[in-house]
């Protein structure tokens, strides 16, 4: 089943919607790295990038 969902280019394409969420948290702990498991669609890492 993953597989068939990782095949699906809509699956997990939305991970840059949590990019704020993210780094409210990284600052409020102070985060110095961010590490992201997904599907490997790289959607937080383009959020961010969006950003600059």
């Amino acid at each position: 089943m993953q597989k068939e969902l990782h095949n699906d280019p809509h699956y997990g394409a939305a991970g840059w919607i949590f990019v704020p969420v993210v780094i409210d948290l990284a600052k409020y702990v102070n985060g110095q790295s961010i590490s992201a498991y997904g599907d490997g669609k790289c959607g937080l890492q383009a959020g961010f990038n969006d950003l600059g």
